[in-house]
């Protein structure tokens, strides 16, 4: 999967590590918060990102 993955981010090292991350550690969701790993990610941000501001 990573293989498939991966050529999208040829060119760009930084974004490649943090798809990399967010595939290893994955997301969960407790206390009604969204975290990678122990990384908890702002509601804000992904909203922004989902265009749903």
């Amino acid at each position: 999967m990573w293989k498939d993955i991966s050529k999208f981010f040829k060119g760009y090292p930084k974004r490649r590590k943090v798809a990399q991350k967010l595939l290893e550690y994955g997301l969960k969701i407790k206390n009604n918060k969204v975290y990678c790993g122990e990384i908890e990610l702002s509601d804000s941000k992904l909203t922004r990102a989902l265009d749903m501001d």
